[in-house]
This record gives structure tokens, sequence and C-alpha cells, in this order.
């Protein structure tokens, strides 16, 4: 496709909703071999990302920083809608973000919903994974407590007792 026709077509999907944006990553890893493998595995993967419609990768070039080799990824996506957006951002959690286009959002409730419950899915299965995989079982125990205290207290404001 030439450059005309992708301006062309990205305009398109902009004005059907989409947004373009550039997203930075950073790596780091002790062998620099397994440090590009990774960066460029997550450039493949943010292409095959639902909702993605392009998306073009410059990696930075591996640098030592003390015992380990970094680098960065700058992504420039042309993602279909907001909430393709934000399940990148939830799924790869990138260190910046820069909306390129367009420069308002206009965001319908049905989108809004919909990115604000995939925050909730991925907020719940974190806190989910902490509960079972982290906490000691006297920590479970007490938030356990403090959580039905916390349920006495709205019940009693609801039914007007306190």
């Amino acid at each position: 496709m030439e450059q005309k026709e992708l301006m062309k077509r990205i305009d398109e999907i902009v004005e059907k909703g989409g947004i373009v944006a550039d997203v930075f990553t950073h790596f780091q890893e002790s062998d620099p071999e397994k440090l590009k493998q990774a960066a460029v595995a997550f450039a493949t993967a943010v292409k095959s990302e639902g909702g993605v419609i392009f998306s073009l990768s410059e990696i930075a070039p591996p640098e030592r920083d003390n015992e380990v080799y970094t680098t960065y990824v700058e992504t420039r996506i042309v993602a279909k809608d907001m909430n393709t957006l934000a399940q990148i951002m939830m799924k790869y959690t990138p260190i910046g973000l820069e909306i390129v286009r367009p420069d308002k959002v206009m965001v319908g409730a049905t989108d809004l919903r919909d990115s604000l419950m995939n925050v909730a899915n991925n907020m719940y299965d974190l806190k989910n994974y902490i509960f079972k995989n982290m906490m000691s079982h006297e920590d479970r125990q007490a938030l356990i407590k403090d959580v039905n205290e916390k349920m006495k207290k709205a019940e009693k404001l609801l039914k007007g007792d306190e």
C-alpha cells in the first residue's frame, strides 16, 4: 500500500472512531539476544491483537545498564476504537502513551462501558491472583473479616440504623 493510500485509510478509520497512538514499552534482560527476542515478540503480538488495524514498531538497539541489557520499543498503533487501545494498555502495561490522532476523542456510552468493564475485569483478576497466590492464610482471613465488617456497616446505613 502506498503512503498516500495508507494515510487516506487511516483518515477513514479515525473518522469512524479509530485512534492513532504511539505506545512506548521498556524491556530488560541479562541476555541481549533474549532481549531482542522479547522486543520482537511484543511487536508481533501487538499486531495480532483484535481491533489493531495497523502497527509499526521501532526497536532501539540494546544498551548495557549495569548487569542487564535494556531496550525501548516505540509502536505506532492504529486502533479501531478506544476499547482496543485500553485493552493493549492493560495487557502490555507500557511505560508511555501518546495519542497522535484525533485531537479530541468522542466516546460513546457503549465504548466507555466496555473499556471500564475491561479495567474492572483486569483488576478483579489481579486482586484474585494476589489473594490466592501471594497472601498468607492469616492475611486472607483478616481481609475477609474486614470486608464482612464493612458489609455489615453498609447494610446498617442502608436500613437507616446509623
